[in-house]
């Protein structure tokens, strides 16, 4: 299991200051979920940084192929026209 919802402690703006809050906050409790110590790696993972490089190729690859579709339909389209 990757981790479990409990109940924590934070502290939020308020308009009073509470004892273990700092100036302008108080403590409210919150429902939250928290990664097992076991799971951080794994969880850490699917979160890795973006490649751009291959991102931007992906797109490139992906416009080119939407380009050559539109130009071969266009070119078809023409070629319908010129046997009518």
């Amino acid at each position: 299991m990757l981790g479990a919802v409990q109940s924590v402690i934070a502290c939020l703006p308020a308009a009073e200051t509470a004892a273990p809050c700092p100036a302008g906050t108080a403590p409210a409790v919150l429902n939250a979920f928290l990664i097992e110590p076991s799971a951080q790696a794994q969880f850490e993972a699917s979160f890795a940084p973006v490649d751009f490089v291959q991102a931007g190729s992906f797109w490139a690859i992906a416009f080119l192929v939407t380009v050559s579709l539109w130009s071969l339909s266009q070119v078809f389209s023409h070629a319908r026209r010129a046997i009518r």
